[in-house]
């Protein structure tokens, strides 16, 4: 029979669940601000809007299946709906979590007024709603809907599921509790909420999967932002001008990629998905950033002091960082000098799971710190302070693009060698960047590990001194990349 349990606030509310727990009456949770409807995400969609969400999981699938190291959660649609529901693409997954800590958390933390309002976690035995569930299955088979079950899935390198003890409710269709009345405990919104911060829930570490799938993301932000300008243009009558496309081949004798980009040398600079978060240790530091306007010996100096650093509190590769950095002259805007520290440690957790070397991080660190003190502290224009830069733009195949300023002495490094033999006989025959203006294909125009040292010293701290946002695309293997060219 179906039980609600009142109590008198939040705390009390995380007492008695913790104590159910315990005694094995109930092994999941889920926090709602108020007792809604419990409705998965999908079906709280007009049917137009359900079947955008059906394309965007369609192409979330396949975007899975592009990489290697990913393909393995593409082959099981529970493992693409899991992940998926999880960066919000609507799904039919109501979300629980193991952990009755978490469900307050989701049932206290609102950006609305919640104060007079009754918040609730809902309670779940898996055994005794398994069993009502076969009851009736033939019920469910007959009418060719297949009934709801509990998916409790572990995904290595998806840390958010894990900081979440999530697992999942499968639901095919809209009234679940008509069919099974969930337990209750209703508390009012009284009182200070669980102490659950929000970095507990939401890592701001980036699991090996999370860096690529905040490129994905951020491609569909981009394809989305575009569609709507391109509404915008049609209903204000605007004219639009199209660029003729030109073949990504076009200026090439051969589409044959460079014998640098053969699998045994680029698989190693694939990421893994095997590190999960409990396995993780993150260590505190701080750091003292300042110049003397000279950069080459600025950047010695500094990866010198870094190096000592890491060495003191043994920083391997295999832990996480919680830097604190500090400039001299001070930064005072706390806004950037938050962006400063996320982007150190997106630095460090885009490198650290790929073969640089520790050193090659830290020189990478060093570099993204002295354009940060250069652009935020001296305010200076950094395609001015780089004469000799280039402003180029990455993609993958989804098209996704990251921009940056690279140096043309080392972007010509890394172009292959016998360029101007593969290309058109109509094209300059000697090594030259301008060959970026014809050809971007990057397994046609580059040699591999010249390419990936150039990301090491340039394109990586480059790309993150211009991140805005606290979900950039940043790119930090050459294998994810597609094309490259001048932006």
């Amino acid at each position: 029979m179906h039980k609600t349990y009142r109590v008198n606030s939040p705390a009390e509310a995380l007492d008695l669940a913790r104590e159910l727990q315990k005694n094995r009456i109930y092994e999941l949770f889920r926090g709602q601000n108020e007792d809604w409807p419990l409705v998965a995400s999908i079906y709280r969609l007009s049917a137009k809007k359900r079947r955008e969400a059906a394309e965007r999981l369609c192409l979330f699938q396949a975007f899975l299946s592009r990489h290697n190291s990913t393909q393995r959660y593409a082959k099981d649609l529970d493992y693409v709906v899991a992940i998926a529901q999880h960066y919000g693409i609507p799904t039919d997954f109501i979300d629980f979590s193991r952990s009755p800590e978490i469900a307050l958390f989701f049932a206290t933390h609102s950006t609305k007024e919640l104060q007079g309002k009754e918040g609730v976690i809902l309670c779940l035995n898996k055994k005794e709603f398994t069993d009502y569930v076969d009851f009736f299955k033939s019920i469910f088979i007959n009418r060719k809907l297949t009934p709801p079950y509990i998916y409790d899935v572990k995904i290595e390198s998806l840390w958010r599921l894990q900081a979440q003890q999530g697992c999942f409710l499968q639901v095919m269709f809209r009234n679940i509790e008509t069919f099974y009345p969930f337990d209750k405990i209703i508390f009012p919104h009284d009182g200070l909420p669980v102490n659950v911060q929000a970095t507990d829930v939401y890592p701001t570490d980036k699991s090996e999967l999370e860096i690529l799938l905040d490129n994905y993301f951020a491609a569909e932000r981009i394809d989305e932002g575009a569609k709507r300008l391109e509404k915008f243009v049609k209903t204000n009558g605007i004219p639009i001008t199209h660029i003729p496309t030109q073949s990504h081949y076009q200026y090439v004798k051969s589409r044959k990629k460079h014998a640098s980009w053969q699998p045994a040398n680029t698989k190693a600079w694939e990421y893994k998905m095997n590190v999960t978060l409990r396995t993780r240790k993150s260590v505190e530091f701080e750091f003292h950033v300042k110049s003397t306007d000279h950069f080459r010996k600025d950047a010695i100096q500094m990866a010198k002091q870094l190096s000592l650093l890491f060495k003191e509190y043994n920083i391997t590769k295999r832990k996480c960082i919680e830097p604190r950095i500090f400039f001299t002259p001070q930064l005072h805007n706390r806004e950037i000098a938050g962006r400063i520290n996320r982007n150190v440690k997106n630095i460090w957790d885009g490198m650290r799971y790929l073969p640089y070397t520790r050193m090659q991080i830290i020189r990478a660190i060093s570099t993204y710190l002295l354009l940060a003190f250069y652009q935020f502290v001296k305010k200076r224009d950094l395609q001015k302070w780089f004469p000799d830069s280039i402003l180029i733009e990455m993609a993958d195949v989804f098209d996704t693009p990251s921009r940056c300023l690279v140096s043309r002495t080392g972007l010509l490094k890394a172009i292959r060698e016998d360029m101007a033999d593969v290309s058109v006989d109509s094209l300059p025959k000697t090594k030259t960047t301008e060959i970026l203006l014809y050809v971007q294909k990057v397994k046609v125009v580059f040699d591999f590990s010249q390419l990936t040292a150039l990301f090491a010293r340039e394109i990586i701290p480059f790309q993150v001194i211009r991140c805005h946002s606290d979900r950039p695309t940043l790119y930090f293997s050459p294998v994810y990349i597609d094309r490259l060219g001048y932006a």
